[in-house]
């Protein structure tokens, strides 16, 4: 599918908002099967634009996390020589959800989902090898990258 040069652009002016107060990650969740956003500073909002209009997600309670945000437990795991990346996307109530990539025999060759109508992509996973998605630490013990925003090309 081709991708809405109009949406990526906007995304990708966003995460280049965010980056400016600091760059933030991503890692495992407080639950098992859970990703969270780690912002650089306490109470920072995650800037991020749906159809032009601009949102913000908050971390809770003082802390830089934005807890259990995706939920990973239903993505399919991956094995030896297979390799996928993994959309991250805020909807405009700030509702977390990801788009599984299709599964390739190298991470050169695992194509980025395209964003869905309604959604903000923050950032996308790159995965490959054994992916036990819903396992404890399966982000962080897995070698699980992630890249900020949405590319352009």
């Amino acid at each position: 599918m081709a991708v809405d040069r109009n949406r990526a652009v906007w995304n990708e002016l966003y995460v280049m908002k965010n980056r400016a107060q600091g760059a933030y990650s991503m890692t495992d969740g407080s639950t098992a099967g859970k990703a969270k956003i780690v912002m650089p500073l306490a109470n920072q909002d995650l800037g991020y634009l749906i159809n032009g209009y601009a949102y913000q997600k908050a971390p809770g309670g003082g802390t830089t996390d934005i807890d259990d945000i995706f939920d990973c437990t239903a993505l399919t795991d991956l094995t030896a020589g297979q390799y996928c990346k993994v959309l991250c996307l805020l909807d405009d109530s700030g509702t977390g959800s990801i788009v599984q990539g299709t599964i390739k025999s190298s991470a050169a060759l695992a194509p980025i989902p395209d964003i869905p109508q309604g959604y903000s992509a923050v950032g996308y996973l790159t995965a490959g090898g054994a992916t036990d998605w819903d396992a404890v630490g399966g982000l962080t013990s897995e070698g699980v990258g992630f890249v900020e925003g949405y590319p352009l090309d």
